[in-house]
C-alpha cells in the first residue's frame, strides 16, 4: 500500500504508508519546534493533501532554524526532514531561500531523495 501526497488534484509524492506516516508525523512534531503550521494534511484513505503556500513557508522557516543553529543534534534530527521536505517544494515550484554555504549539501540531498520519491 501507498499513500498519494497532493495539491490540489497534483500527485506529488507516491510513498509507502510507513514512509508516508513517518513523514506526517514529523511534520507535525517539527511545527510545534518552529511554531507554524506545516501545511501537510492529514492522511484520509491514503491521500494527504499539502497545502502549498504554508508549506513552503514552514520549509523555508526550518532552513532558518536550521541556518541559524548551532546545535548538532537539532540540525542532525531535522537534516534528512529537511532533504525530503525541499525536494517536494521543488516538485510544487515553490522556492526556498538558502544560505551560499549550505547550497550544495542541500542540493546533493535533494537530488538523492528526488530521484527516491516515486510519484
Amino acid at each position: 500500500m501507498s499513500c498519494y501526497f497532493q495539491v490540489g488534484e497534483q500527485i506529488v509524492w507516491n510513498p509507502s504508508n510507513g514512509v508516508a506516516h513517518l513523514f506526517v508525523d514529523q511534520s507535525m512534531a517539527i511545527s510545534r519546534l518552529i511554531g507554524h503550521e506545516s501545511g501537510v494534511g492529514a492522511i484520509i484513505q491514503d491521500e494527504c493533501q499539502i497545502e502549498v503556500d504554508a508549506f513552503q513557508r514552514f520549509v523555508q522557516l526550518l532552513v532558518n532554524t536550521y541556518q541559524e543553529s548551532n546545535h548538532t543534534v537539532l540540525r542532525a534530527l531535522v537534516r534528512g526532514y529537511l532533504g525530503v521536505s525541499l525536494a517536494l517544494v521543488a516538485r510544487i515550484g515553490g522556492r526556498v531561500e538558502i544560505a551560499e554555504a549550505d547550497r550544495g549539501m542541500w542540493r546533493t540531498l535533494m537530488a538523492e531523495n528526488q530521484a527516491a520519491m516515486p510519484v
